[in-house]
């Protein structure tokens, strides 16, 4: 059961948690789990970093001269991925890649006023044109409620678990 994370992750989710803490929508109380994630992140960056370092001191004995470009890190140190052990597991208290906060509109409910697509568009018009060539590019499908609804799920909700 292993648990892949690099120290960009671990930040975004510090980030998100003080943004959620800042907005009062979550409890001051995570606040010790985003200083724990902030401090994994830091520590697996200059991790990366020293690794990186002695990969590259060794190539270098191994070869006398290399160009410059050559000695470049190969890898965003903030990127580089990490198998969490299982101290860091443990230190994490259960709260990572967990939903925190799941942000639900409370106006986007079935049956609301507010309709989620641009109805300004000839839809029978743009189907018809796409079944012609294929390609149809359309702008402003979602009414501005709806893109707004969408931005606030995406920036308050902890669903994010992937390390890209």
């Amino acid at each position: 059961n292993t648990c892949t994370t690099s120290p960009c992750k671990l930040r975004h989710d510090a980030e998100q948690i003080r943004f959620l803490i800042d907005t009062g929508v979550m409890d001051a109380s995570f606040l010790s789990h985003a200083i724990t994630l902030e401090s994994m992140s830091t520590a697996m960056a200059d991790e990366a970093r020293a690794n990186q370092v002695r990969k590259r001191d060794s190539e270098k004995k191994q070869k006398e001269k290399e160009e410059l470009e050559a000695t470049r890190l190969e890898v965003d140190p903030d990127a580089a991925e990490f198998i969490l052990r299982e101290s860091q597991i443990k230190q994490l208290n259960g709260l990572y890649n967990r939903i925190l906060h799941l942000q639900v509109p409370t106006d986007c409910t079935p049956g609301a006023t507010q309709p989620a697509l641009n109805l300004g568009h000839d839809f029978q018009r743009i189907e018809a044109a796409y079944h012609r060539t294929g390609v149809v590019v359309l702008d402003n499908v979602l009414t501005q409620h709806t893109r707004r609804r969408l931005y606030e799920f995406a920036l308050s909700s902890t669903v994010y678990w992937d390390v890209k």
